[in-house]
């Protein structure tokens, strides 16, 4: 609770039950001793298992910069990941998503050499193609982070985003990426 006090909301994506709190304790302990792939194959199941009960199979498209932050980038990259959280950021070009995540991505200058180059910025309100955000989504997931633009994201040991959340992000984009 402490953890995630600070960084809310948040998305509980795989519960255990436990006979008591030193049980529990001793569960949290070997979750964080996992590597993020190990984790992400476990809540895969477990997101196996919800769909077999009778779950909605996708996640629905987010529509405004809130649905965006609340269901990819707070879980993903500023909460499960350390890329773009305080703690991340020194080594994930300068991008802390954790605070102001509106201010840090639209009309924010890219800090990648290539997209400095073209003079793109992070999210270009109406246009994807010059959002560097938008880019590094749809690089492939083979994409040399030494190269270019850099690795692809989220990081090249996760999957790409869901095709519908993919398509939410570029039509906030296209709509003007309103904080809204």
């Amino acid at each position: 609770m402490k953890y995630t006090r600070g960084r809310l909301p948040v998305r509980v994506v795989h519960t255990e039950p436990a006979r008591d709190r030193s049980d529990a304790l001793k569960r949290e302990a070997a979750w964080k001793r996992l590597s993020r792939q190990t984790k992400l194959k476990r809540i895969g199941l477990s997101a196996a298992l919800l769909l077999a009960s009778g779950c909605p199979s996708s996640p629905s498209q987010p529509t405004t910069f809130t649905e965006i932050n609340d269901q990819i980038l707070q879980p993903t990259c500023a909460a499960f990941s350390t890329c773009h959280s305080t703690d991340g950021a020194s080594v994930a070009n300068h991008l802390d998503l954790s605070k102001f995540p509106y201010q840090a991505l639209v009309n924010a200058p890219a800090v990648n050499m290539q997209a400095m180059s073209e003079g793109k910025v992070r999210v270009k309100p109406g246009d994807p193609d010059n959002s560097l955000m938008w880019i590094k989504l749809n690089l492939p997931l083979d994409a040399s982070a030494t190269d270019g633009y850099g690795g692809s994201m989220p990081s090249s040991d996760s999957p790409h985003l869901p095709d519908a959340q993919l398509q939410g992000i570029k039509k906030w984009i296209l709509a003007g990426a309103l904080n809204n």
